[in-house]
């Protein structure tokens, strides 16, 4: 069952508003929050329902504005003088909602498969966040709405990927964060699987060469010996997953993305690189396209890097995708809400696991697009590419 659907919860608020409205047993949670608040404040409440802290925050003076998936409790609480906006959550990279002298969000990370999506909204429109969630209790298996528990230290680690400071406690069974100071968040988070190869260095020369600048890239090693010297940048993350036993590439690449925090994802391998304009270019042809997934004409190399054996370029055929894995992982760039919840993985017959996503994506309703311009270079093995590709690198068949 899906519940982070607005029809879930448009039938939830009707069928159990008399009772929770009637339920006190947040507001000591509450009132500890308006206790610290300060005074006459323009508040986002993110996730709030038919939110019972709202109408204490009208009380006390605050100018509350809920954010919730629900229409029917946007316009209940529309009824009692409150302000609401019936916003999605898990797709924030569309949504503008202007600013606020503070943010709070209770209750409502526990019942996402990625708390990420809310977290870049309560770090867009306020400089300060009051954050609950239950303390480490109602998990799913406990509560079918709850995707997830949260001990204090989880949620503190959480948190400080968005904000400069952050102060954790349990309160009154829940446990309660105070946030300052939204970090500035990368546009794009890049997601590179390594077994520590040199070429790992050619592959980061080409993102610090990127024209634009507003990305971030988490480099996990698996299975790596020895890891190579890399320049510092602070935009650059690096971590060590150790043996990964018949790694595809995609336990690292799932691992990785537990730390992106951008708005838009992009996938490298580290003997792959792009050109100095790939993510310029591609930035600005996926938000002209409209599409949730974007990918371009990939110059093809041999393993040495010394020999360039043409370019690939297949406009997209969604027939064809079950039955060949023509879109290349460096090609691609797309919305972060593709890997929010999925796990990448190899297919029983081995198939590339990034194959795989792509066809799992569009078969669940995402759009895709290409460009025809050659932005990113792959190594490829010259007799398996000529196997797969029969007929020459350049054409479509």
């Amino acid at each position: 069952m899906n519940i982070n659907t607005s029809q879930y919860w448009d039938k939830k608020w009707r069928e159990q508003w008399g009772a929770y409205e009637k339920d006190p047993r947040r507001d000591a949670l509450y009132k500890q929050i308006l206790a610290e608040l300060g005074e006459g404040r323009a508040v986002l409440d993110l996730g709030g329902g038919c939110s019972r802290f709202s109408k204490l925050a009208l009380q006390q003076g605050h100018r509350p504005t809920v954010a919730d998936l629900s229409s029917w409790a946007i316009q209940h609480l529309a009824e009692n003088g409150i302000d609401g906006i019936v916003l999605d959550v898990r797709d924030y990279d569309k949504q503008n909602l202007g600013k606020f002298d503070v943010a709070v969000c209770t209750e409502l990370l526990e019942h996402l498969d990625s708390p990420d999506s809310a977290l870049r909204v309560l770090n867009a429109h306020a400089p300060e966040a009051w954050i609950s969630v239950p303390d480490n209790r109602m998990g799913p298996e406990e509560l079918e709405e709850h995707q997830r528990k949260y001990t204090l230290s989880e949620l503190a680690v959480l948190l400080q990927k968005y904000y400069h400071k952050v102060s954790t406690r349990s309160v009154h069974g829940y446990l309660l964060a105070h946030v300052v100071g939204p970090l500035d968040l990368p546009d794009v988070s890049i997601l590179i699987p390594s077994t520590g190869r040199q070429t790992l260095n050619r592959t980061i020369q080409s993102l610090l060469d990127q024209s634009f600048k507003q990305w971030e890239a988490i480099v996990a090693f698996n299975n790596a010996d020895k890891n190579p010297v890399i320049v510092d940048d602070t935009r650059i993350q690096f971590i060590d997953l150790g043996h990964i036993e018949n790694d595809t590439g995609a336990t690292a690449r799932n691992e990785a993305f537990k730390y992106a925090r951008g708005r838009l994802i992009a996938t490298l391998d580290d003997d792959d690189w792009w050109e100095p304009s790939f993510l310029w270019v591609m930035r600005r042809e996926h938000k002209k396209q409209g599409v949730d997934l974007l990918y371009c004409r990939t110059n093809l190399w041999g393993r040495d890097q010394a020999v360039q054996y043409g370019s690939w370029y297949r406009e997209f055929d969604a027939g064809v995708l079950p039955k060949a894995g023509y879109i290349l992982s460096p090609s691609v760039l797309f919305r972060r809400k593709l890997l929010d919840g999925y796990k990448l993985h190899a297919d029983a017959g081995g198939r590339n696991s990034d194959w795989r996503f792509y066809v799992d994506r569009h078969r669940a309703g995402y759009t895709f697009g290409c460009v025809d311009k050659p932005l990113a270079n792959l190594c490829v093995d010259e007799r398996i590419w000529r196997h797969w590709a029969p007929g020459g690198f350049r054409g479509t068949e």
